[in-house]
């Protein structure tokens, strides 16, 4: 269980998935809920953002993923 925007619980089954962002592979956490009431029922932050600088523009519908260098 999760806890969401609005406090309230939502089950969510979790998966380590390999993912690959342009070149990149990595592996996330990702969780999966039929719960979530959204069009894809996707949730995962952890493993991506703290690699990535994820960059929405909403404007143009895109989503950009630049790799920090640590």
């Amino acid at each position: 269980m999760i806890v969401v925007g609005d406090g309230s619980y939502i089950p969510t089954y979790f998966h380590d998935l390999p993912l690959q962002i342009g070149s990149y592979e990595v592996i996330a956490p990702i969780g999966f809920s039929e719960r979530l009431g959204v069009g894809f029922n996707i949730l995962g932050r952890t493993g991506i953002f703290d690699q990535f600088q994820v960059c929405f523009n909403d404007h143009v519908r895109k989503v950009t993923f630049e790799r920090i260098c640590v």
